[in-house]
């Protein structure tokens, strides 16, 4: 299915363990610029342990796809969100140094609890996990979130780091403390040429994609 990039966005998915065998020259085909293929999630797993993740990552780049890598936070640990964090950071660190080197900045994807979390919002200092997991990296890195999360759970205090919306609505809604996005995650339902059913799909500034 086609998707028309145009001057001012560039198209592209996100991918896990739920898009099995990928295509990616067919994928390419369709007008995808980039990828994101999510690497690790909470504290132990990695999507390794269902795929070859780096053959994944070649042979997008092999077809001429910018790739970033996302890890999906599963922040849980009410008494200290720190050593919550850094347990998830240890795991990212873990896979990143197998792994082939990727365009864009590191992506935290932060949308909810962990499954056992029991008290949530400000009990759970969101802040301080995203700080701790910004901090280890010492670099830009973008997050991905939605309105829907951010607003209860933090400060809003993010606004300098690329934001990478989750919305599906016509008029994306930015989340407290950003005045735009750089990625627009605007469909889960998106069909691409290379993927067998649903895939997220995304829209990114110009800008940004050329920056990297």
């Amino acid at each position: 299915m086609k998707y028309i990039n145009n001057n001012d966005y560039v198209l592209g998915l996100d991918c896990s363990k739920y898009q099995k065998d990928i295509n990616w020259t067919k994928v390419k085909s369709d007008d995808i610029q980039f990828a994101f293929i999510k690497i690790t999630e909470g504290n132990s797993y990695s999507e390794d342990e269902v795929y070859n993740v780096k053959n994944r990552i070649i042979t997008a780049q092999a077809n001429n796809i910018k790739i970033g890598y996302y890890h999906f936070a599963r922040p849980g640990d009410i008494i200290d969100p720190k050593q919550d964090a850094n347990k998830e950071i240890e795991n990212v660190k873990k896979h990143l140094a197998f792994l082939p080197s990727f365009n864009f900045p590191l992506t935290l994807d932060i949308e909810e609890y962990a499954k056992n979390c029991v008290l949530k919002g400000k009990e759970l200092n969101i802040n301080i996990f995203v700080n701790t997991f910004l901090d280890a990296f010492n670099e830009v890195t973008i997050l991905y979130t939605g309105k829907y999360f951010f607003d209860p759970n933090s400060n809003h205090t993010f606004g300098m780091n690329p934001l990478w919306l989750a919305a599906y609505i016509k008029e994306p809604i930015l989340p407290k403390g950003w005045n735009e996005w750089k990625i627009w995650q605007f469909t889960d339902k998106g069909k691409i040429n290379g993927i067998v059913g649903n895939v997220d799909l995304n829209w990114m500034k110009k800008d940004f994609f050329e920056l990297y």
